[in-house]
């Protein structure tokens, strides 16, 4: 498995794990649904969604006060479908989730010669009731909005971050639930930094 990632869904008290599906030959983007109410951890079926090629890096957050999740994964592929960063919706019922149609946040995503894969995130504004989406493409860091309605995702204008410093190799998103702004956190070769966005 290779970029993994997991969150609570507090609606139906399960976890929800994100990764690469080693056992479709190509490390397609997966999901399970994990139930850890009892001594031992229950592991519902593997779901796959999203281009069939390999998932560098995957992300996810939980919509808060639903069954559903808010995903994004990027291709560590050239091809058939690009490196662009595909988003979907994720709904949990019972052990198992589907996932709505993928759909492309950008269609200018570069493989590491350009970009390093980690630089992608999302996270879910609960004070706007949006997914916000950030990416790089080359030397710049873009930041996108997403309304979710049911099972699919609207993608406003993405918007250039505006920093002295070029190259994100390792990009986060965070919700601060009691100053409802997003924490942005970065790295520039050896060097971290955060800053707060409304």
């Amino acid at each position: 498995s290779i970029g993994y990632d997991a969150v609570y869904d507090s609606f139906d008290d399960k976890v929800i794990v994100s990764f690469g599906n080693g056992s479709t030959g190509s490390y397609k983007p997966a999901l399970a649904v994990i139930d850890a109410n009892s001594s031992t951890l229950s592991v519902g079926p593997v779901t796959t969604w999203g281009p069939d090629q390999d998932s560098y890096e995957n992300r996810m957050d939980y919509i808060d006060g639903t069954n559903k999740v808010v995903l994004m994964s990027h291709s560590s592929r050239s091809y058939p479908e690009g490196n662009n960063a595909k988003i979907a919706i994720g709904s949990v019922s019972g052990s198992s989730i589907t996932v709505g149609v993928s759909s492309d946040v950008t269609a200018a995503m570069y493989y590491p010669s350009t970009i390093d894969s980690t630089s992608i995130d999302v996270v879910w504004d609960k004070n706007a009731q949006k997914a916000l989406f950030t990416y790089a493409t080359g030397a710049t860091s873009y930041v996108v909005v997403g309304t979710v309605s049911g099972t699919s995702i609207t993608l406003g204008t993405p918007a250039e971050i505006n920093t002295p410093f070029k190259y994100y190799r390792y990009q986060s998103l965070t919700y601060d639930d009691v100053a409802q702004k997003i924490l942005w956190t970065y790295t520039k070769s050896s060097d971290f930094y955060f800053r707060w966005h409304n």
